[in-house]
């Protein structure tokens, strides 16, 4: 059963386009983006599970229906990342509980550390997989969706 109810459809579109907005945000923080990091994406949009929000389980679904025209339409949405993201805590912030708005948010943080964690590592593969860079995008996330700073995670 779908939680997106009533939610208009640029509302839809700006959370549908959440994931990219993320994984944009993470896996290309450090400048590139590898085949990892673009393999994690299509695992997550292939479970299409988030958590426990059922809403970002359903925008998951949506985006694996048809994964390249979802990036596609994503890619000339025009919204920078910082811009995307700030939309999509005002659409949360406005059309959900603050519970629901809260899960879809730390779902999409989760997202997030699952990019950073992808790929990365020191020498012979020791080391922290999330690089500075990616951290500090992590940092940036939470700021952008209005989460408590200690939701960002201690230790990567």
């Amino acid at each position: 059963m779908s939680e997106r109810g009533a939610m208009n459809e640029p509302d839809w579109l700006t959370l549908i386009y959440s994931p990219f907005w993320v994984f944009v945000a993470v896996a290309g923080a450090d400048g590139k983006m590898d085949a990892k990091e673009v393999d994690a994406l299509h695992a997550v949009l292939e479970g299409a599970e988030a958590g426990g929000s059922q809403l970002l389980s359903d925008v998951l679904a949506a985006c694996a229906e048809d994964p390249e025209a979802a990036f596609d339409a994503f890619r000339t949405d025009g919204r920078t990342v910082d811009d995307g993201l700030a939309q999509v805590r005002q659409v949360l912030d406005r059309e959900l509980g603050e519970d629901r708005a809260l899960d879809f948010k730390r779902g999409l943080l989760s997202l997030g550390v699952h990019f950073a964690q992808a790929s990365g590592g020191g020498m012979l593969g020791f080391g922290s997989k999330v690089s500075p860079e990616e951290r500090s995008s992590l940092a940036l996330l939470v700021g952008f969706l209005g989460l408590p700073a200690e939701e960002l995670p201690s230790s990567f």
